[in-house]
């Protein structure tokens, strides 16, 4: 069977998307509330990444720190962070219907 010739920059378009995927799933000591919070912030706005166990727009817009409570949300720009607070807060309570309470959130 030939070999298949793939282009270099199919390589690194791979790569680069299989480190998007790994930013996204997060650092292992992030509880699952924070990991799953990054996912529903990240459906809105995309411009985002961890900084070690912080969820950080890139933008320098809002940082969310641990427990990851809307009371953590900080920030340069007053518009973004009252957003993502917004989103903090509905995402806690439907992760609390559907999880019950958690000790690592």
């Amino acid at each position: 069977m030939p070999e298949k010739i793939v282009s270099e920059s199919a390589v690194r378009k791979a790569i680069s998307e299989k480190e998007e995927a790994i930013n996204r799933v997060g650092p292992k000591d992030v509880s699952l509330a924070g990991r799953e919070l990054f996912k529903v912030i990240n459906k809105t706005y995309t411009n985002l990444e961890w900084r070690g166990n912080v969820i950080q727009g890139l933008d320098g817009d809002f940082f969310v720190h641990p427990p990851y409570k809307s009371s953590d949300v900080k920030g340069n720009t007053e518009d973004a962070v009252a957003r993502i607070k917004k989103v903090v807060d509905k995402f806690h309570q439907d992760f609390l219907k559907k999880h019950g309470p958690q000790s690592d959130s």
